[in-house]
């Protein structure tokens, strides 16, 4: 079983003989919020999690060009035939999972699917902005169809380019033109449905550990050497100092995810101190009970507890409405169902946002609104299942940077995913 004893060495003057050597330790938990509380038991969890992430089936042009920007992934052929846009749901946490990534491989996504799915078709359209010459449009449409065929051979045949699409955006509201300049994709669910991801996570509770020494001792400049540590052999923390430390050191638990507890065994904590003499004096050790609440304990029953969090997003709501559209509609009647993550006991949080391109108050009221009517859907959509009582929070948050891209929502994508909303389903399973 793996033991961890967590040590503070310091080397430290020899002391009068009168004198009587002391040291102590104190362990305090620290909440999220900084609230610390002194019965410190750590709670470790695994977590399934599923995420929907919502495929915007728009590429985006610049102004005048009929050419794929480079932000959009492309494959050579070689690369293309390996691909299997199910790979995101087997990546460890990283920028290849997120949203973005995801949408940045939308040709790829629907040319392996179409691959998939030897019966299915779709169209594309080329659309252009009022400030555009109307025949991008067709140009965009062809490039992306190049590609497509190109990468993906086996579609070749069920790609149709449809009508181009000209711009509805008057010349006195520009600002929203490059929303228009881009290719679209329509086609069955299967092709354009969203990518669900579904991994597992760990909280640990609390999330951080302050250890708190006091001690009579004095020390020797030059002489003193701390050393936190798990064990005899990997140190947690390292200092080269000449004092004890005079404010708690902070251990952040939950992020050190190397050195965090694996089993139920105690977390034993003790402060060594060595004088120049080389003697020991140690604090009585403190003890921190841990319980573990992994996925195998809780599905065979041996841990009673535990909790799923499945995160369903919904974008390409209209600019300035709230209104449902049908492929969010069919997230919440069918996606949600076939996931079977709506129990009696669910936790349900409805969040709604709203892009940069309105005043606070209009963004405010607005994702509210789009928060509501999405709630008012699951409510009659899971009657059966759950009731008033299940909604946690409804709420608009207004304007936000969903995706936290550093460039905020200059892009069209980006302003398209902030007009969306969250519907997070926490649920403890009897299994």
């Amino acid at each position: 079983m793996q033991r961890c004893l967590l040590v503070l060495i310091a080397i430290c003057c020899v002391l009068p003989l009168h004198a009587q050597p002391n040291v102590s330790l104190r362990v305090y938990g620290v909440e999220a919020d900084g609230q610390r509380v002194s019965n410190v038991r750590i709670v470790r969890e695994e977590i399934e999690r599923t995420t929907l992430l919502p495929l915007l089936p728009y590429v985006f042009f610049e102004k005048g060009s009929s050419t794929i920007p480079s932000r959009y992934v492309q494959f050579t052929p070689d690369e293309a035939a390996l691909y299997d846009f199910r790979e995101f749901s087997m990546q460890s946490a990283s920028g290849t999972r997120s949203t973005i990534s995801a949408y940045y491989n939308i040709m790829n996504v629907i040319g392996r699917r179409l691959v998939r799915h030897p019966n299915e078709t779709i169209t594309i359209h080329g659309g252009t902005a009022i400030d555009e010459d109307e025949s991008l449009g067709n140009m965009r449409a062809r490039n992306v169809l190049a590609y497509l065929e190109s990468r993906y051979p086996e579609a070749k045949g069920r790609i149709r380019v449809g009508e181009p699409v000209r711009s509805r955006v008057t010349e006195s509201d520009l600002r929203f033109a490059d929303e228009s300049r881009r290719v679209s994709f329509t086609g069955d669910w299967n092709i354009v449905q969203p990518l669900i991801i579904r991994d597992t996570t760990v909280t640990v509770t609390p999330p951080n550990l302050d250890f708190e020494i006091q001690s009579n001792m004095k020390n020797i400049n030059e002489l003193q050497l701390m050393t936190w540590q798990l064990d005899a052999e990997s140190p947690l923390f390292s200092y080269l100092d000449v004092e004890l430390p005079s404010a708690p050191i902070r251990w952040h638990l939950e992020e050190d995810i190397e050195h965090q507890p694996t089993t139920d065994e105690m977390l034993s904590a003790q402060v060594t101190i060595v004088n120049n003499e080389y003697k020991k004096y140690l604090s009585e050790a403190v003890r921190i009970p841990v319980d573990q609440f992994n996925l195998y304990r809780k599905k065979s029953g041996k841990v009673v507890g535990g909790k799923e969090i499945h995160q369903y997003n919904l974008i390409l709501f209209d600019r300035n409405s709230s209104e449902l559209r049908p492929d969010h509609i069919r997230i919440i009647d069918s996606v949600i169902a076939d996931d079977g993550y709506v129990l009696p006991t669910s936790r349900i949080r409805v969040l709604g946002y709203a892009d940069s391109t309105g005043t606070a108050e209009v963004n405010q009221t607005l994702s509210q609104s789009r928060a509501q009517q999405a709630s008012n859907r699951v409510l009659e959509r899971y009657s059966d299942v759950v009731t008033r009582a299940n909604i946690d929070e409804v709420r608009g948050i207004g304007s936000v940077d969903v995706l936290k891209l550093p460039d905020g929502q200059s892009t069209p994508e980006a302003r398209f995913y902030s007009r969306t909303v969250f519907i997070i389903i926490e649920s403890t399973p009897s299994w």
